[in-house]
């Protein structure tokens, strides 16, 4: 009873006085529970009741001693609660209304991980201890947050009229702008009530909508009470280039043309899922699932993706080269500026820098497959890449084109913890028929036969271009039996067609019998050891070879009859030029004379030999395409130089 009468007494000094003076027991008992500084600068009020309604304006809650001293991490012009008395009572923390006027938030994150947010003991609390709040009011609210981890800066502004019961929408409004990984960024979320976070049975309704220049990621779905649980929603990404994405998630993926893609978005525990993938990129169709391992040093990628259509064009843009550009083709204003300038310039291979960071950044595995392939005037059939990403080396085994007939396969190894990036690349091509390849009229290609070739190299460099202009390496081509049609005539031009010793009746194709390449690459300087074609009647040679640095061609092709009677008069025919395209001409008679006497037959023999063996060994030992070149070198070699 007197402790009744003692409590009765000090609330009405309390009315008479003004609860004023208890601002200061309250902020000792908040300093001691948080390790801050806390203060009351204006009015506290309190109306008495069942349900106790509490007003404090002008409060201040102060940021660790490592962070700034003059800039609290919380300021606020108005508190308002109401505590239902009966609930606490019975050992329950009721709130039917709290309401946060101008709350003003600055929030931290040191490189180093400690937070200016982190209150009293780092141990989590229990979520059963929580206040129950009915309604929660934010007017005006304020965030700011520099989180030198991720790399974030942004400044939000936030609302609330939050009911449980209230729609998604009308509940929690965040806006806000800033810059994450460099990049400038802007954000607007949609939630529930932020109570409901506590509410175990509950799952929190969640949209947002973030937009960085030209991409844009828009997320609808749920987030439960713990990590087992945490978000499940769809998923929605586009824009220009999926390379860009790295800044906004520090997804490392290559450049890519234009892209929409969706999917089923599932983040518990250290495993974010994205299943049921579906959409575009560029003009080419993707499916799929994607899987996110952050558990590690690094994040970990997992997928395994496939397309149904493949437009070829589109793969060029994983090594920096835009996607065509002409009608109907999908591309972005950047990648059409950068064809224009590639136009320009004369020039072919790209020289978008790669970086080498990201490499190092996350871990990959990845399998792709292309069902069907549109690659305009070349058949193939089908894609196949296997993709794998591990401390900073990207490797590719292989990539796999298949053709109706034949394949290319493609290795790469890319060490992306050196700098310059060092490259190693094999490429194999096997028993691909040339009539899918070249040109042809009522179902008559220019040329026909079976192709095989080979080539290695290795270099350094921070972009395509860069590296093949130091490359070095070795490269050869075969072909065992095969034929020229009158279209040849009609392609290259009759006076060309001539001085080839190709000029071809409608009805009389030239066969040829073997043609076999050796090229070395080196510095960047592709040159042609020894290229020879072997027809019925003459021996065509070749030689010069590629600038890759300058992208600029030089090579002059010679025929020599196998009877003085035949096609003589001949001369070197020249293709040079640029890369990107290349003139086609008749080199002067008096040139032509030195150049064919300057070729030496068993010179040219000797690396066309050893290149059979390196293109396959089955070429050297079972093919006669080398004995076939001795035979026809024997019978050009009696014929006078110019034949």
């Amino acid at each position: 009873m007197a402790i009744a009468a003692l409590m009765a007494l000090a609330v009405v000094a309390l009315e008479i006085f003004g609860w004023n003076v208890l601002r200061g027991p309250i902020a000792t008992v908040v300093e001691a529970r948080t390790g801050r500084p806390f203060a009351i600068h204006g009015d506290l009020d309190v109306d008495l009741g069942l349900t106790l309604r509490v007003t404090a304006r002008d409060l201040e809650l102060g940021n660790p001693p490592w962070a700034s001293p003059k800039r609290p991490m919380l300021r606020m012009r108005e508190l308002e609660l109401s505590l239902r008395l009966p609930e606490l009572v019975r050992g329950r923390v009721v709130l039917p209304r709290l309401m946060l006027d101008q709350p003003q938030v600055a929030l931290l994150r040191r490189a180093d991980g400690k937070t200016s947010w982190q209150l009293g003991s780092e141990e989590g609390g229990d979520n059963n201890n929580l206040p129950r709040i009915r309604e929660l009011v934010i007017r005006d609210g304020r965030v700011e947050l520099e989180d030198a981890v991720r790399g974030l800066n942004l400044k939000a502004a936030v609302s609330s009229s939050n009911r449980l019961d209230a729609p998604l929408g009308q509940q929690l409004r965040l806006t806000a702008e800033g810059r994450y990984n460099g990049q400038p960024f802007r954000l607007t979320a949609h939630g529930g009530s932020l109570f409901a976070l506590a509410e175990r049975e509950v799952r929190y309704p969640l949209a947002l909508d973030v937009r960085a220049g030209d991409t844009r990621i828009t997320l609808k779905g749920s987030v439960g009470a713990d990590a087992a649980q945490a978000l499940d929603a769809q998923l929605t990404v586009r824009g220009p280039d999926t390379a860009d994405l790295y800044g906004l998630l520090g997804v490392v993926l290559p450049n890519s043309p234009p892209y929409s893609v969706s999917g089923r978005l599932r983040h518990a525990g250290n495993t974010v899922r994205v299943d049921d993938l579906s959409g575009r990129i560029g003009d080419s169709d993707l499916a799929g699932s994607m899987r996110f391992d952050t558990g590690g040093p690094r994040v970990r990628m997992t997928a395994d993706l496939r397309s149904q259509r493949l437009d070829f064009d589109d793969l060029g843009s994983l090594l920096g080269a835009p996607p065509a550009t002409g009608n109907g083709e999908t591309a972005s204003p950047e990648q059409k500026a950068q064809a224009t300038q590639l136009a320009q310039e004369g020039r072919l291979l790209p020289d978008v820098p790669l970086h080498a960071d990201r490499l190092r950044a996350m871990d990959a595995d990845v399998r792709y497959l292309a069902a069907s392939v549109d690659a305009r005037t070349v058949p193939l059939e089908d894609v196949r890449v296997e993709v794998q990403l591990k401390d900073g080396v990207l490797r590719l085994s292989p990539a796999s084109f298949s053709f109706p007939q034949g394949n290319l396969e493609l290795w790469l190894t890319l060490d992306g913890t050196q700098d310059p990036a060092a490259t190693d690349l094999e490429v194999r091509l096997s028993k691909v028929l040339l009539d899918q390849l070249t040109p042809q009229v009522d179902g008559v290609p220019a040329l026909a036969g079976t192709l095989d070739g080979r080539a290695s190299m290795a270099g350094r460099g921070n972009s395509v271009r860069d590296f093949a202009a130091h490359a070095n390496g070795r490269m050869g081509l075969a072909m065992n039996g095969g034929r020229m049609s009158h279209l040849v005539v009609e392609l290259v031009g009759l006076d060309v067609a001539e001085a080839l010793g190709v000029l071809i009746g409608k009805d009389r194709p030239v066969d040829i019998r073997c043609a076999a390449g050796a090229l070395a690459l080196r510095d960047g300087r592709l040159r042609i050891k020894s290229l020879l074609i072997d027809t019925e009647d003459s021996l065509v040679i070749a030689r010069g070879g590629v600038d890759l640095a300058t992208e600029r061609l030089d090579l002059n092709l010679q025929t020599r009859s196998k009877d003085a009677s035949l096609l003589s008069g001949q001369t070197p025919v020249t293709l040079s030029g640029p890369l990107r395209q290349p003139a086609v001409g008749i080199k002067a008679k008096g040139l032509a004379a030195r150049g064919a006497a300057a070729v030496a037959l068993g010179a040219l023999l000797t690396p066309v030999a050893a290149m059979l063996a390196f293109i396959d060994p089955g070429l050297a030992e079972d093919s006669d395409c080398a004995a076939r070149l001795r035979e026809a070198g024997a019978a050009a070699g009696d014929a006078p130089p110019g034949h």
